[in-house]
């Protein structure tokens, strides 16, 4: 019971209470999360049905305690998502679609707190050349307008669909992006630009390291099936030169990197999130706080990276409870008179009725 309360609320809370909001306190705060990527039937192929449910647990109800943590102890202005929210979103079904849907929300609990989850991922609609008009409608269906923006605190907050921009077959998939990207380009830049996007803009990662934050090695610029990990050069270089953004935030790498884009009339700092899961393949998942002032203000734009605990730990702890547990079991019901007998009935339906009680108990304690 002490470990399960430890690891459902204690060690989160304590986790919420290590970040902070950087800035003042009359700053817009924005909770940034990153490819929460919600494993799927699809994501572990071959894997046993017991054990990829297990998975579906696990990383569902670690998100689950960590976000409401986070928004009960920072109290955000808004939570902005920045894409892949499935893990296989482009290739459902309608029918599958529309539970793993309700799976989503069911993690991350409308709140008062203003949500946008406006950006989409490859891996919610596919990517360039690859993105499926029916995936892409069934997104913009269940999130909203991909292409936006919004004015908070002297500062325009730009939302891009860069993965349909980057289609070149299709109009019906890249027209609003174009169209949207376009019309942003026409007009005088009057206030400051932060861009919200999904795959990073291209950079050398020979000429640009991540930073100190980064888990792995060098930034990979590389493509494959339906995914691409920066978007072309060229389009790229027109985004910065139409947009003309003073800070990017971006999702799809899952580890964290910053670089420098430079263009004609300025240049930008582009922060790729961490992602909000612990499948993704990086040992600390993390989330970004943005803080927006007024323009003009010093330091008007502010942002720091706020860990979750790390992954697997409470398995850990459950799996070495159980074991001990287990050998105090065989040893109670072990009769040492006149050699060693072990009272098999007794011992199978008291760790029946203790495996009852555990979970009973796990459930209490969620």
């Amino acid at each position: 019971m002490l470990l399960f309360h430890w690891f459902t609320r204690i060690d989160v809370w304590l986790h919420s209470l290590m970040c902070s909001f950087p800035g003042s306190a009359t700053d817009y705060r924005v909770l940034l999360v990153a490819d929460p990527q919600l494993i799927d039937n699809h994501t572990y192929p071959g894997r046993p049905w017991p054990l990829l449910k297990l998975s579906q647990i696990t990383a569902d109800d670690y998100m689950r305690r960590n976000y409401r943590s986070l928004l009960s102890h920072l109290r955000p202005e808004a939570v902005f998502f920045l894409g892949d929210l499935m893990d296989n979103g482009r290739s459902s079904t309608d029918e599958y679609y529309a539970r793993e849907l309700k799976r989503f929300k069911r993690i991350f609990l409308p709140e008062t707190t203003e949500t946008l989850t406006l950006v989409p991922g490859n891996h919610d609609i596919g990517y360039g050349d690859g993105v499926k008009l029916a995936s892409l409608q069934r997104f913009e269906a269940s999130f909203g307008k991909p292409n936006q923006r919004i004015a908070r605190k002297g500062h325009e907050l730009i939302f891009l669909d860069t993965i349909s921009l980057s289609n070149t077959q299709d109009e019906a998939i890249y027209g609003d992006a174009r169209r949207f990207l376009e019309e942003i380009g026409r007009e005088p830049k009057m206030q400051p630009r932060i861009l919200f996007h999904h795959v990073p803009l291209y950079r050398d990662p020979n000429e640009q390291p991540c930073g100190k934050n980064r888990e792995g090695g060098k930034f990979p610029v590389t493509k494959g099936h339906q995914y691409q990990t920066v978007i072309d050069p060229t389009l790229s270089r027109e985004i910065l030169e139409k947009i003309r953004p003073d800070y990017i935030f971006s999702g799809d790498d899952h580890d964290y990197c910053e670089v420098v884009h430079e263009y004609t009339t300025g240049d930008a700092v582009e922060v790729s999130v961490k992602s909000f899961s612990l499948a993704m393949g990086i040992k600390f998942p993390a989330v970004e706080l943005l803080s927006i002032g007024e323009a003009g203000g010093e330091a008007a734009v502010a942002y720091s990276l706020c860990y979750l605990g790390r992954p697997f730990r409470d398995i850990v702890a459950y799996v070495a409870a159980a074991v001990a547990n287990g050998l105090w079991l065989l040893w109670s019901f072990t009769d040492r008179r006149g050699g060693v007998k072990v009272d098999f009935p007794r011992l199978l339906r008291y760790t029946a009725i203790e495996s009852a009680a555990v979970t009973l108990m796990y459930w209490i304690t969620k």
